[in-house]
């Protein structure tokens, strides 16, 4: 999420500070923040802070990396706190709700606890890493993936965005002839088919088996 400060915005927030109190995640009467206020001063955004308070508990309980959770959640909120209008408070939780709520999903489909299927992916070979795959989850039916691969002295790439269904993501082009991957996640892993040389050069090909080496959101450039 972008934040863009305006001229004016402390007053935006403030003004919702006057109206009455309503049930948030946390006390309203020991709101201290310009942030705080705004949120228990605005039915709309008292309700958002709730759910998404559920979805981080829901969250926090199934995952199998709590750390890397909450670590999350403390940058989500550092994030949050930027925000200089209501409309900038609402797309930040409804951004981080969609978040959370796919690592639920994720969860409830396939019976595995995982804290997410953002990161950065390695394959290894003997005892070199080669082949490197980046995901970024942009919603609960929706990643966007960078791949490199490696075959001896020959490299190639692919980008693009890929849906999600469950563990399973899927994405195909006919942009280099026929061209499909299908990327099955698991507990940090990642296991890559590919059909077709989707452009990537001879012999070269994504698939294999990957371990997560980070939970981190990786930058993946537009196409």
């Amino acid at each position: 999420m972008t934040v863009h400060p305006i001229a004016g915005a402390a007053i935006a927030l403030g003004l919702l500070t006057i109206a009455p109190a309503h049930a948030a995640s946390f006390d309203c009467a020991k709101a201290g923040t310009m942030i705080e206020k705004a949120i228990c001063g605005d039915p709309a955004l008292s309700d958002l802070d709730s759910q998404l308070a559920q979805a981080y508990k829901g969250a926090l309980a199934t995952t199998s990396n709590k750390d890397g959770l909450k670590t999350e959640q403390k940058a989500w909120l550092a994030q949050r706190n930027q925000c200089q209008t209501p409309a900038c408070l609402t797309g930040a939780y409804q951004a981080r709700l969609n978040t959370l709520q796919g690592k639920s999903n994720l969860t409830a489909m396939t019976g595995t606890a995982t804290s997410g299927i953002t990161g950065t992916y390695l394959v290894q070979k003997g005892d070199i890493f080669s082949s490197e795959v980046k995901v970024l989850q942009t919603n609960s039916a929706t990643i966007r993936f960078s791949i490199s691969a490696v075959y001896r002295m020959n490299t190639g790439e692919l980008s693009g965005e890929a849906a999600l269904q469950g563990n399973r993501a899927t994405y195909s082009s006919t942009e280099y002839g026929e061209c499909s991957l299908a990327l099955t996640f698991g507990s940090h892993k990642l296991d890559v088919v590919q059909t077709g040389d989707c452009g990537m050069g001879m012999n070269v090909s994504s698939t294999g088996s990957y371990k997560q080496t980070s939970s981190a959101p990786p930058t993946i450039e537009e196409n």
